[in-house]
C-alpha cells in the first residue's frame, strides 16, 4: 500500500508536464492564429511549488514588492508569462509595460473582467463597485461618480476636527517618546471617511484622547471596535485573495463574526438614512447636503445595496489616504533636508496658522505636492493590481527578443500588472528612479502619460483620488504648520512594506514632534 502511495506525487508531477506541454503547445498554434509573437516564460517547475513558497515566505517577512520586483529585474523583461501553482496550472501573464496596462484598462478594457475578486471579497464587501464587473459595474459607477463632483466634497471642513484631534495626540505622545504615526493616521482617516459617508464621524481620536485624560486607562468606547473588526475582516480577505482559487478554505468564526459586526455597524446608519429620506419625503422638504449616504438614498433604497456601497467607500477612503499620509512622514523622517524644504514652503505658502490653509493653497503649494507625487511614485498604496482575461485578446507589448511585437492571452488567463515596477523603471524615471527626490516634479512630470499611475487609470480610475489627495495635503500641511521637526526612532533603514488589500507600512511608523 505504501509503495501505491508513493506513485501518486510521481504521476502528479508527470500529468503536470504532459498538460504543460500541451497548453504550451495550444498557445502557441493560438498565438500563431492572432499573428502575435511569443512572450518570455519564466517556469517554475514542479507545479509552481518553489515560486508560491518563496511568495508566501516573502509575504511574511514583509518582502513580496521586493521579491517581485526582484524577479522582474531578473528576467530582464517588462513583460512576460509565467507558470502558476497546481496541476493543470493556467497561463499567467505579467507586464510593467506602460502600453499594455493602457490597453487593459482603457481600449481593451472590455476583454477583461475581476474573475474571483467577487467571491473572494463578497463576503464583507457585497456587490460594490470594487467587486463587480461588467453591466453591474456600470451601474455602480453611474450610481456613485456624481457624489464625487459636488463641491462640497473638497470642503476642508471635513477634515479639521478630526486633524486638530490628531495634532494634540501627536503632540501629548511626543512628550512621552516615540509614537506609531500610522497608528493614528489610519484613526484619522476612519474619523473622516465616516463623518463624510454618515455625516457622523466614529470619535477613533476622540476616544484616544479621552483615554489619555482617564489616567491612560483603557476607555475606547464601540467605535474603535469597529476599526478593529474592520481590520480583521480585511486581513482574511488579503489570505483569501493570497489562496487563489482555494479561497474558499479560508474563512472561520472570527472573520465570520467580524464582517457581521462590520455590517450591522453600517446598517444602523442606512436605516437612519433611509427614515431621513422618508421623512424628508413626505414633509416635501429639500435638504442640502450631509453625507454621502444620504444622497445615495435619492437614487436607491435597497439597505443592501446602500451598504454594499458604503463598506466599498469606507475601505478606499480610509486606507488610501491613511497609507499615503504614513508613507510620506516615514519618508520625510528619512529625508530631514527634504522635510525642512517642506516645511518651509508650506509656511511660506499658507503660514503658521490653519485658518489660511484652503483647497486652492493646498493645490499651489507645488513642493507639498511634488512631494506626494514622489511618495506615490515610490510607494503606490496598491502596487500589484490584476485582471481575469474575459475572452481571447491581444496586447502591444512583450513579443519577441526587445518586446516590440503583440502578445496573445487566451480567455481565464491571469493578467497582472505592477504600478510599483513601472515606477521605478528608469528607462521613464531615470538612473536615479529607486531615489526619493521631490525636486524631479518641479520642471516635468512623467515622459509618458501612462507612468505615473499612483490612483489607477481608464474608467476604473479612483473616484475619490481628489478627495484622498486634499485630505492628506491638508493633514500634511497642518502638521508641518505645528511642528519644527519630526524625528525617525532609530535605527531608521529601508522602508518595508506589510501588503493586504492596500500597502501599509511594515511595523508602523515610529515618530517623535517637536
Amino acid at each position: 500500500m505504501l509503495d501505491q502511495l508513493l506513485y501518486v506525487p510521481i504521476a502528479a508531477i508527470l500529468y503536470s508536464y504532459i498538460a504543460g506541454w500541451i497548453r504550451e503547445w495550444r498557445y502557441r498554434q493560438s498565438a500563431l492564429k492572432h499573428d502575435c509573437a511569443l512572450p518570455s516564460y519564466l517556469e517554475y517547475r514542479p507545479l509552481g511549488i518553489p515560486m508560491a513558497i518563496r511568495t508566501v515566505k516573502a509575504h511574511w517577512k514583509n518582502e513580496l514588492i521586493q521579491l517581485l520586483n526582484k524577479i522582474v529585474d531578473d528576467s530582464g523583461k517588462e513583460t512576460f508569462r509565467a507558470q502558476t501553482l497546481g496541476l493543470l496550472g493556467y497561463n499567467a501573464f505579467y507586464s510593467s509595460n506602460p502600453e499594455n496596462i493602457r490597453a487593459v484598462l482603457t481600449t481593451k478594457f472590455d476583454d477583461y473582467s475581476y474573475g474571483l475578486r467577487h467571491d473572494v471579497f463578497h463576503p464583507l464587501l457585497g456587490d460594490g463597485i470594487f467587486t463587480v464587473s461588467g453591466s453591474r459595474w456600470h451601474q455602480q459607477r453611474a450610481l456613485l461618480k456624481p457624489q464625487f463632483n459636488h463641491s462640497q466634497v473638497y470642503e476642508l471642513d471635513h477634515f479639521k476636527h478630526a486633524c486638530t484631534q490628531l495634532l494634540e495626540l501627536m503632540r501629548i505622545y511626543s512628550q512621552r517618546g516615540y509614537f506609531d504615526m500610522q497608528d493614528l493616521a489610519f484613526k484619522f482617516t476612519l474619523d473622516t471617511t465616516t463623518l463624510f459617508l454618515f455625516g457622523e464621524s466614529t470619535g477613533c481620536l476622540d476616544d484616544e484622547m479621552k483615554r489619555l485624560h482617564e489616567n491612560g486607562q483603557d476607555q475606547a468606547g464601540k467605535t474603535c471596535l469597529f476599526a478593529e473588526d474592520f481590520n480583521k475582516a480585511q486581513l482574511w480577505m488579503t489570505y483569501r485573495m493570497m489562496a487563489q482559487s482555494f479561497y474558499w478554505m479560508v474563512q472561520g468564526r472570527e472573520f465570520r463574526g467580524s464582517v457581521k459586526r462590520c455590517q450591522t455597524y453600517v446598517d444602523h446608519y442606512v436605516s437612519k438614512a433611509l427614515v431621513k429620506r422618508e421623512k424628508q419625503q413626505e414633509e416635501q422638504q429639500q435638504q442640502p447636503r450631509q453625507s454621502l449616504l444620504d444622497e445615495l438614498t435619492k437614487r436607491t433604497r435597497d439597505p443592501r445595496a446602500l451598504r454594499d456601497q458604503v463598506l466599498n467607500l469606507l475601505l478606499a477612503g480610509r486606507d488610501t489616504t491613511a497609507s499615503l499620509i504614513s508613507l510620506v512622514i516615514a519618508l520625510l523622517v528619512r529625508h530631514q533636508d527634504i522635510q525642512r524644504k517642506l516645511r518651509e514652503a508650506v509656511i511660506e505658502s499658507m503660514g503658521v496658522n490653519e485658518e489660511n490653509i484652503s483647497h486652492n493653497q493646498l493645490k499651489r503649494c507645488k513642493y507639498l505636492q511634488n512631494v506626494i507625487n514622489e511618495t506615490l511614485r515610490l510607494y503606490p498604496v496598491v502596487p500589484m493590481n490584476g485582471r481575469q482575461v474575459a475572452r481571447d485578446t491581444v496586447l502591444p507589448r512583450g513579443g519577441g527578443e526587445d518586446e516590440t511585437l503583440p502578445i496573445f492571452l487566451p480567455k481565464g488567463a491571469q493578467f497582472a500588472y505592477s504600478i510599483s515596477q513601472l515606477h521605478r523603471n528608469q528607462s521613464y524615471w531615470g538612473d536615479d528612479a529607486a531615489e526619493f527626490r521631490p525636486e524631479r516634479w518641479v520642471n516635468h512630470g512623467p515622459k509618458h502619460s501612462w507612468t505615473f499611475l499612483p490612483f489607477s487609470g481608464g474608467p476604473r480610475a479612483c473616484l475619490g483620488q481628489r478627495y484622498a489627495l486634499t485630505e492628506a495635503s491638508y493633514a500634511i500641511a497642518r502638521i508641518m504648520q505645528q511642528f519644527k521637526e519630526l524625528k525617525g526612532a532609530p535605527p531608521g533603514g529601508p522602508i518595508k512594506l506589510h501588503l493586504s488589500l492596500t500597502t501599509r507600512v511594515a511595523g508602523g511608523v515610529s515618530v517623535q514632534a517637536s
